[in-house]
Parts: structure tokens; sequence; C-alpha cells
């Protein structure tokens, strides 16, 4: 069953189908009516349908062999999914069992009696395999087994005691891992011949016939499409695609010999140690991220690649440790599910954003890439134009929109998802939440999208923002402010400012972030339930575990006798070793009904904290009254936790 594993170099799935000894099908299915907010959109689904000819071509070529490609469809009207953004159990179920009376079908026309899939790791992916494993099994009496490959370590192994561990950032996360078995190496492609085909072949759609995967994005009565109207592009829809398929090669070779280039010592692996946040450098990084995002390549044959490369350590650290990172982020999505649309700090939905038309104009401006400022300009046009664009000049585009626009994360993401050719929902969750400052963890700098440090050259900005590219003859700090430009640099490079290139949306950058603050510190000051004694956030884990998260000083707020101050103007030392007491008694009455003698160990844990801090019980109990009582099912409700700390 091929999802996000287009490849057949280390496939789990399909090794297990040769180990199996019998004939293999390899099949694609696809439910037009199943359309979650995060399923591949734009860019994505056009990168997926073309790695998905390509895979076919491939087994054609090397196993004449092929992918059969089916539309998912069963019992479940199609009435049941309705126009929904977010699903439900009712749809979950109605998907699962279209997609096993599929593969049921796919199965009994090649007589075979087994499905080999390899895993997905958003939670809703968890559930939906439960469901359509339970259905061949229960309704068609076929097998079906799940194999690992799509991270280097899977989410469920990041457990201790049941429970998942505390590294939600990426040193305690790496470490962690490092205390794990390694990641086997990468399996070979199967040998010619090993792919025994059935007597008849099922019969197939393709991918440009009836599949329905990506979307045209004609509107009734319109010759050009949303994407290209919005990004103000001259292009027609059955065009917009064309740069992306000119820019990418979408086969499996394409992406292995990336792989085998960037790894070499005069490959870009030691450029991207020290250039990877050079946007004017087009070999600064390795553009493999929409090739893992498909499983085109496996990230173990990146690490591996990596790791024996001919360079010293320290030469090829930082992309070693970037597979982690992005382990990390599927970790941090299978532990708080709901990460793509709600905040991990559940009170930071609260704030009082950029809203009305000052709001709307902000997001078409920045969407379109015209906010006046060429560096955050230059980004958004090359993502709409090329589905793509470097890891530093993605951090300044999402600073712009929440540290100086105050527009929600949620805008940004939902954009991006859309927009990139590799778009990957726990990836640009964890990326977006933590440059909202809503995540497990809060960015520590705030990006000067003035600056242009990532464009030295000024190479970026002439390709993307050629409407200011002439001011690069009087400097490039001129080029990337063109309203610091003189009237005569301005005429001689023909520009009118707010005609040929527009005016900035925002003229004063400190005050602009200055209005973010405020509104983050009144959010906090409304919800001091959500913070541990020294200004840190607590977030809640599906468990009922509390977890503290780091919080940026500048939004830390200490209870002084009742008042709350801001750290930055606190003259006292913060005890936290108070607050991580605290948060360990939480944990003991979260666990305390699953244990024997559970009243007498909390009793002794309480009574060895309040004697190691010298607090008055009471004292004590007062500040876990504070911590909030309302935790995701399936925790018990709040009056059986209050029972519990009484």
């Amino acid at each position: 069953w091929v999802r996000s594993d287009l490849r057949v170099t280390d496939n789990a799935a399909l090794g297990a189908c040769v180990d199996h000894g019998s004939h293999v099908v390899p099949v694609f299915l696809w439910d037009n009516h199943w359309r979650p907010r995060w399923n591949p959109e734009g860019c994505a689904a056009l990168f997926l349908k073309e790695t998905l000819r390509c895979l076919d071509q491939d087994l054609q070529a090397r196993y004449k062999s092929g992918v059969v490609m089916r539309r998912a469809e069963g019992d479940a009207p199609a009435e049941i999914f309705g126009g929904h953004d977010d699903f439900g159990d009712v749809q979950m179920r109605a998907h699962a069992a279209r997609l096993a009376q599929s593969l049921a079908v796919v199965c009994c026309e090649a007589n075979c009696d087994v499905v080999h899939y390899c895993r997905e790791y958003h939670p809703d992916d968890w559930r939906r395999d439960e469901l359509v494993e339970m259905e061949l099994r229960e309704n068609f009496g076929i097998r079906a087994v799940g194999h690992a490959g799509h991270l280097l370590y899977e989410p469920q192994g990041m457990v201790d005691n049941g429970r998942p561990a505390h590294v939600f950032t990426l040193t305690p996360y790496y470490d962690r891992a490092q205390k794990l078995p390694p990641p086997p190496r990468p399996r070979p492609a199967p040998a010619p011949g090993s792919l025994w085909p059935p007597v008849e072949w099922p019969a197939s759609l393709t991918v440009d016939d009836g599949l329905g995967l990506a979307m045209d994005g004609l509107e009734p009565g319109r010759e050009t499409c949303r994407r290209c109207r919005e990004a103000r592009v001259d292009l027609c829809r059955r065009h917009w695609a064309l740069p992306i398929l000119e820019e990418w090669d979408f086969s499996e070779k394409g992406g292995l010999h990336l792989v085998s280039e960037f790894a070499k010592v005069t490959g870009g692996l030691a450029l991207y140690e020290k250039e990877r946040s050079r946007a004017d450098l087009p070999n600064a990084t390795s553009r493999l991220s929409p090739y893992l995002r498909f499983g085109v390549v496996s990230p173990r044959s990146l690490h591996y690649a990596l790791r024996d490369a001919a360079l010293p350590a320290e030469a090829k650290q930082v992309m070693s440790r970037r597979l982690f990172w992005r382990d990390l982020a599927y970790f941090q999505h299978w532990c708080f599910p709901q990460m793509s649309t709600r905040s991990v700090r559940p009170h930071h939905d609260l704030q009082e954003w950029t809203s009305g038309a000052e709001g709307k104009k902000y997001l078409k401006a920045w969407t379109t890439g015209y906010t006046g400022y060429p560096m955050v300009d230059a980004a958004m046009r090359e993502m709409a134009q090329t589905g793509w664009m470097n890891q530093a000049v993605r951090i300044i585009a999402a600073g712009f929109l929440t540290e100086f626009l105050n527009l929600p994360w949620q805008d940004g993401h939902r954009w991006f998802n859309d927009q990139l050719i590799d778009a990957d929902a726990p990836i640009n969750a964890m990326m977006w939440q933590n440059a909202g400052r809503a995540g497990v963890d809060q960015w520590n700098f705030v990006v000067d999208p003035e600056a242009g440090s990532q464009d030295p050259t000024g190479e970026y900005v002439k390709r993307w923002v050629p409407e200011v590219a002439r001011l690069r003859a009087f400097g490039v700090d001129v080029m990337h402010r063109p309203w610091t430009a003189t009237p005569s640099q301005l005429k001689a490079a023909g520009i009118e400012l707010g005609k040929t290139y527009p005016n900035r949306i925002i003229t004063d950058l400190p005050a602009a972030r200055e209005k973010t603050v405020r509104a983050m510190h009144r959010m906090l000051l409304q919800h001091p339930e959500w913070r541990t004694g020294s200004g840190h956030d607590v977030i809640m884990l599906a468990t009922g575990q509390y977890v503290r998260a780091h919080t940026r000083p500048e939004f830390r707020f200490i209870r002084d006798d009742g008042v709350l101050t801001p750290l930055e103007q606190r003259d006292r030392p913060v005890d936290e070793a108070v607050e991580e007491a605290i948060i360990e008694i939480h944990d003991v009455l979260a666990d305390a009904p699953r244990q024997k003698n559970a009243d007498l160990m909390v009793t002794s844990r309480v009574e060895k904290v309040v004697r190691k801090n010298k607090w008055h019980e009471q004292a004590m109990y007062d500040k876990l009254e504070r911590m909030p009582k309302q935790a995701p099912a399936p925790i018990t409700t709040g009056g059986d936790r209050r029972r519990r700390w009484n």
C-alpha cells in the first residue's frame, strides 16, 4: 500500500512483500471526499502527483511492475463528508472503510492475502490505520502489517513508563535518541525479477485520468486559478505549475543523486554548515525536504550518507541534526495532536490580534509579496512561483507576520501548507507555533526584515523583486531599504514608491513590535493559571502531565505578594527548583489512580517537598490550585482531580 514512501530503495513495506515470496502489487489510493485541512494542496499535491508518476515508470522499467492507482470507494456515502474542514470520528470511520474496501477489492483481483504499508505519524494517520487494519481483518480476512521508515525514530519509541518523555526541544531529544540503538542501515532496492507479478494485473487509473489527485484550481467562469491571482503572477491555470515542473526532478533517482552530490567533500555539505542562511547562494541548502516529505528518499539513506561523508564531524554536525529536528516535529505532533490548528500553549489563542480591514490588508500584502519590505516580498514571491524558499527566509517571513503584523500563526501555517512544495503539517506547525510564541519552544530572536543579512550580494532580491533591482547600483543596503534612497536615486532606478513598488505597510517596526508585545502581556496577565510562579508557561499533555515550557524573559511575570511583576523589572532571583517540584507533585497526582497505595504515595511526596522547600503545607496546595484543572480527554474530569487533590 503506497503512501508517503514513493521509492523502492529502503522501503520496508516493499521489502516485506519481496520476503513474503509471493506476487507483489503496489497500490495507491486517493479518497477525493477525504480532504482534511492538512492534506497535500497546491504545490505539495503537484509534487505528490509527479513523484507517483515517476515511481510508476520506475517500477515498469526496472521490474515490469507498476502502481495500481484507484480512487477509494466503498459503501460509505460521499454525503457523510459534507463540506467539513475538520473531520470527526464519523468521517474518519467512513474514510477508513472506503480505503479498506478498495484494498480488499485489489487483493481479491490479484489473489493477495496480506497488505504491507509504511506507517505515517499524524495522529489522524494512526487512527485511520487502526481502523483500516480492523476492517480488513474482521470483514475481509486480510492481514495488514505496518512498518517503520518515514523517520529515524518513531514517536512511540520516545516514552518513559508508557508516557511521553520530556524531550520536546532539540537538545534533550537528540541526547535521548543517542541512547537508543542506531537506525538500521538502508535496505537496497529489490533485485530485478524479485517483484513477482500477479497472474492478471488489476485495472488502474493514471495520475492524469480520473484519480483526482491534484486539483486544477480553476473556479467557474475564471480563466486563471486562485493561486495565480493571489500571488499576482502572470500565469494562467495549467501554467502556474510550469516553473515548478522545470525546477525539480521528481524521480527517486534524482533525489538519491541530490543526496550523493550534497554529501561529497566538494558538494554542498561543507557549504551548508557555514552558509546555510545565505538566500543568494543556490547551493547553500540541500533542497531535499520535499523528497523526505513524500518518501522519495528515506531519512536513513540521508542519515548514513552524511555519517559516511569524508568530512570531519564538526563540518557536518548541523545538517546531521536536521533529521533529528524533523523527528522532533513529528514527536511533538504525536504528543499534541491538535497543534496544526490550536496553540500548544492554549491561552495564546486568546491574544488580541490585528483584525478587521487592517488585518485583511496586512495578510493580503504578506501572502502576495507586496509588503514594501524587499526581503519579505522576495521570500513570498519565490514560494509562489517555485514552491520553495530557504529556511532562513522562511524565518524572516514568519517573524514578520507574527512579530510585526501581530497576525496569528495559524494564518501563516495555512498559507505555507498551500504554497510549499515540501508542506509537512508537523514541521510547519512546530515552526509556526514557535514563531508565534505559542509552541513548546519560543524563538529567542527577532529577525530584522530590513537587514538583508541573508542576501549580502543582493542577488536574491534582484531576482525576485526586480522592481528595486537597479537600486543595487547605489548599494545593497539601499536596495534592501528602498525608502532610504534619495529622490535622485529612485528616479535613476525608475522607481516611484507607492506605484512601481509598494510603500511599506508598516513604517515603524519598533512601534509595531511593541504593539504585539503589549497584546501578549495583556493576554498573559488575564491567564495566570497557565504559568508557574517563575513566570514560565505550563502546557498539559494528553496524559494529564504538566510540562514547564521555556518562556522568553520579556513574557514572564512573577507573582510577588499577590502582584504580577515583569521578570525584567524584578530585583530578586527566581527559585525555579520550587516550580519543578510543583510540576513533579502534579505528575504524581495525575498518575495516582493507577498506583497502589496512591494516597500514601501522594502524601509522602507532598511532605517531602514541603520539608525541602520549607513551605507551609497550605501554601503549597494554593500553588497547585492555581494550575489549570481542565485536561484533554481521556484524562478524568475536573471533579475527580479536585477530589484527588483534596
